[in-house]
């Protein structure tokens, strides 16, 4: 199947041609969420739009209407003096935002 060829995986998502599998996502019990690539009407980096560590979560909503996914260093610094990328996707037909972090910096 075509949309079973997988692009990228780290510990927080799975990218395949057809669809994002975000690691656990739905509040309380961790849950994964697909997001179908057919839905997606834009896909923008934290830094893209502006987002600093005090708008952002470790897991859930905030004051927002965005969603986070769970990555609980999100706001750290790694060894590398870095955060982990977060790609903040807009869903058709959805009223929240989600949000996926990424180990992979250089997207």
């Amino acid at each position: 199947m075509e949309g079973d060829t997988l692009l990228y995986e780290d510990k927080f998502v799975k990218i395949y041609k057809d669809r994002f599998e975000i690691s656990t996502y739905y509040l309380p019990f961790g849950t994964a969420r697909t997001v179908m690539m057919c839905d997606i009407i834009s896909a923008k980096t934290n830094d893209e739009l502006n987002l600093g560590i005090l708008q952002m979560k470790g897991w859930g909503m905030g004051l927002s209407t965005i969603w986070w996914a769970l990555d609980a260093s999100r706001t750290q610094l790694n060894i590398m003096g870095a955060r982990n990328t977060c790609i903040v996707l807009l869903v058709k037909d959805e009223s929240t935002e989600k949000v996926v972090s990424f180990l992979y910096t250089d997207l």
